[in-house]
C-alpha cells in the first residue's frame, strides 16, 4: 500500500490530465478517495480501482452535468450513498 503522501502526489499529477470541466467533481473524488482510504486501509485495493476507473472516465468526457460518484461505505444504504454523491456535488436533495 503506498503513503497517502504518495497518493496525494499521483492525485496531483493525474489532475493536471483532467478537463478544466471535471475538476470540482475529480477534487471530490480524489478527497473522498484518501478519506476512504485512511478509514479503511484493508479495503485499499478497492478504493484504488474506484480511483483509478473514475480517473480514466473525467479524463476522457464531460461528465461536469453528474455529481461526483464516491465510493460507497461498508454498511451504507443505496439511498444515502447517492445522497452524499449529490451533496458532495453541491446538488439539493429532498
Amino acid at each position: 500500500m503506498k503513503s497517502v503522501a504518495e497518493l496525494r502526489q499521483i492525485l496531483a499529477t493525474e489532475r493536471q490530465r483532467i478537463p478544466a470541466c471535471n475538476l470540482i467533481k475529480f477534487d471530490a473524488e480524489a478527497s473522498d478517495f484518501i478519506a476512504n482510504v485512511l478509514a479503511s486501509p484493508e479495503r485499499y485495493n478497492n478504493h484504488t480501482a474506484h480511483m483509478w476507473r473514475r480517473i480514466k472516465i473525467l479524463s476522457s468526457v464531460d461528465a461536469s452535468h453528474t455529481p461526483p460518484m464516491l465510493i460507497e461505505i461498508d454498511g451504507e444504504t443505496p439511498e444515502r450513498h447517492l445522497e452524499r454523491c449529490y451533496d458532495a456535488g453541491g446538488y439539493y436533495t429532498t
